[in-house]
C-alpha cells in the first residue's frame, strides 16, 4: 500500500477551547433564548432545627417602631395573613432566589407600596436571626433620596415581609426593553449609584450585592439602591465566618477569600456600569469570568465607549482592592464631578415643578371651596321658594290699591270675549266669566292658586278673584266628546264646544 492510500485520522477541531468574545444581550434577544442564570452561593446550615415559630403575624423593629404595624384592616380570627388583609395586591414586580415582590396597595391610607416576601422559611434560629438583620440594617440607615425608603417589616408563619417605597422598575427590566442605552444616561446612573454607595460606606456598611438586580429606578428618574438583605456592618464580626450568597456575575475575586471590605462594592458597581455601557452577557464562571477579574476587558466592546469612562471602570474593576479607587476618589472625578452638577440641577427642576404643580392644584382648591360658600347651587334657588312661598317679599298694599276691581274685570271680560269669537263659523260664543262663583269652586280655586296675600285677612285683590272666577268656569263646563269633534270638523258643521 502507498503511503498516499493511508487515509490520516481526522481529528476534531477543539473549539471548546478557542478563545470567544463575550456575547451581548441583543443578539441573545433576537434569538430568542435567554441564558440560565448561576445559582447563588448559599452557605451552609450549621446551626440545627428551628425552634417553634409564632403562626401570628408579629412586628420586626429594632428602634421600637411597632406602632405603625398595628391595623384597623387585620381581623386574628380570619385565617388570611396579614398581607392579604390590610394590603391590596395588584401584581408581582418580580422573584429572585430569595423571595418575591409584589405591588401592593395599603388598605389604611391608599398609597402603593412594594413588599418583599421571604420565598422560604426561616430554616434555624441562627437563619432568623440573619435575616432579621436586615430590618436593623435599614433601621439603622437614615434616609437618602438614592436609596430605597424602608417603611416597616413584620413576620408571619417563618417568613420576612418587608415594606417598601414602590419604584417605577429596576435595571434589569430596562437594561432588557433598551439594548443601547446612550452613554450619557449610563454617566447619569453611575452618578447617582455612587451617591447612594457613599451613603452606605459612611455609615459603615457594604452592600455585597450590587447588580442590575437591586438598581431600581424612581419615577423622577433616580437610581436607588435596594435589596438590603446581604448588607454586613463593618463595625462588627457578624456574618464574617459564612460565605457570600452573592450572584458570581457580579462578585468581586477578594470575596472568595473572605475579605469584606468597601472596595467590593467598587468592583460590583465598575462591572454593573460595563454591562449597561456595552450590553454585555455577563458569565457566570468559566474563562471569561477568571479574565475580567484580572482587569482585562473585552477588546471588542470596550472601543465603543468612551476613554474617560473606559478608564473609570478599568480602575474601578482592579484586581487589587488596595489600588483600587475609592468611592471618594470617583466622585472627585472631574468628568464625575460635572455630571454631579447637572444632576442636581435636574433634581431641582423636578422639584420646582412638582412644587409650582402641587402650589396651583391647592390654589385651585381653595377657589372652588370659596366659590361653593360665596355662590349657592342654582337648582337649589327655586325649590327653597317652592317649598317655604311665606320666604318671599310681601307685595305692597298700595301697589294692589291702585287699580279697580270693575276695571279690571271689565277689561278682562273684553280681552276673553273678544278671543273666544269665531267669525269663521258664524257663531258667537259668550265670555266664560260668571259673576257668581260658586263656594265649592272658590276652595278648589283656593287650594290650588294659593299666594302668600290671599292668606293675609284683608280683602283679596282683583287678579285673585279673577282666577277664581276662571277656575269656576273651567269646572262649569260639560266635557265634551273630542271625537266626535273632530268628525263634525271633518264634516264641515261647527262642532258645538
Amino acid at each position: 500500500m502507498s503511503a498516499q492510500g493511508i487515509l490520516k485520522p481526522v481529528l476534531p477541531v477543539p473549539q471548546m477551547f478557542e478563545t470567544e468574545s463575550l456575547s451581548r444581550k441583543k443578539s441573545r434577544h433576537g434569538s430568542g433564548n435567554k441564558l440560565p442564570l448561576p445559582p447563588p452561593l448559599r452557605s451552609p446550615d450549621r446551626s440545627g432545627s428551628l425552634q417553634a415559630c409564632p403562626t401570628l403575624p408579629q412586628a420586626v423593629s429594632f428602634n421600637g417602631s411597632e406602632g405603625s404595624f398595628h391595623s384597623p384592616h387585620y381581623d386574628s380570627s380570619r385565617p388570611d395573613l396579614y398581607l392579604h388583609q390590610c394590603f391590596h395586591i395588584d401584581c408581582k414586580l418580580g422573584q429572585g432566589s430569595f423571595g418575591v415582590v409584589y405591588k401592593v396597595r395599603s388598605r389604611e391610607d391608599g398609597r402603593w407600596y412594594a413588599v418583599k416576601e421571604a420565598y422560604r422559611q426561616f430554616r434555624s434560629m441562627k437563619d432568623r436571626q440573619n435575616k432579621l438583620q436586615e430590618v436593623a440594617k435599614h433601621e439603622c440607615l437614615p434616609p437618602h433620596p438614592n436609596c430605597v425608603r424602608f417603611i416597616k417589616a413584620w413576620e408571619e408563619n417563618c417568613r420576612l415581609y418587608i415594606q417598601m417605597e414602590l419604584c417605577h422598575s429596576n435595571m434589569t427590566a430596562y437594561a432588557e426593553e433598551h439594548h443601547d442605552i446612550p452613554e450619557r444616561a449610563v454617566w447619569n446612573y453611575l452618578v447617582d449609584l455612587l451617591q447612594g454607595l457613599k451613603h452606605l460606606h459612611d455609615h459603615n456598611l457594604i452592600h455585597l450585592d450590587i447588580k442590575p438586580d437591586n438598581i431600581f429606578i424612581s419615577n423622577e428618574g433616580l437610581c436607588k439602591l435596594g435589596d438590603f438583605g446581604l448588607v454586613v456592618r463593618l463595625d462588627s464580626a457578624e456574618n464574617r465566618d459564612d460565605p457570600v450568597e452573592g450572584d458570581a456575575r457580579y462578585m468581586a475575586p477578594e470575596l472568595m477569600n473572605g475579605d469584606f471590605t468597601k472596595a467590593a462594592d467598587v468592583f460590583s458597581l465598575g462591572i454593573t456600569i460595563l454591562e449597561l455601557a456595552c450590553d454585555l452577557e455577563l458569565p457566570g464562571q468559566g474563562e471569561h469570568w477568571h479574565s475580567l477579574r484580572t482587569g482585562t476587558l473585552p477588546a471588542n466592546v470596550v472601543t465603543e465607549i468612551s476613554p474617560d469612562l473606559r478608564d473609570l471602570v478599568q480602575r474601578m474593576m482592579h484586581p487589587d482592592p488596595i489600588q483600587r479607587i475609592s468611592v471618594d476618589q470617583l466622585l472627585a472625578h472631574p468628568r464625575i464631578r460635572k455630571v454631579l452638577w447637572w444632576r442636581r440641577l435636574y433634581a431641582a427642576r423636578k422639584r420646582a415643578v412638582t412644587w409650582i404643580f402641587e402650589l396651583f392644584l391647592l390654589l385651585w382648591l381653595w377657589i372652588c371651596r370659596m366659590a361653593r360658600k360665596l355662590l349657592p347651587r342654582r337648582s337649589s334657588w327655586l325649590p327653597l321658594c317652592w317649598l317655604n312661598p311665606k320666604s318671599l317679599p310681601q307685595r305692597d298694599k298700595s301697589f294692589e290699591d291702585s287699580f279697580s276691581d270693575d276695571d279690571t274685570l271689565e277689561d278682562s271680560s273684553l280681552r276673553l270675549g273678544t278671543s273666544l269669537n269665531d267669525s269663521r263659523h258664524g257663531a258667537t260664543v259668550s265670555p266664560l266669566i260668571s259673576s257668581t262663583p260658586k263656594p265649592l269652586h272658590a276652595n278648589a280655586s283656593q287650594r290650588f292658586y294659593s299666594t302668600p296675600w290671599l292668606d293675609s285677612p284683608q280683602r283679596p285683590s282683583s287678579r285673585s278673584r279673577l282666577s277664581n272666577q276662571l277656575e269656576d268656569t273651567w269646572f262649569d263646563m260639560e266635557p265634551k266628546n273630542l271625537f266626535q269633534a273632530f268628525e263634525e270638523l271633518a264634516a264641515g258643521s261647527s262642532p258645538d264646544l
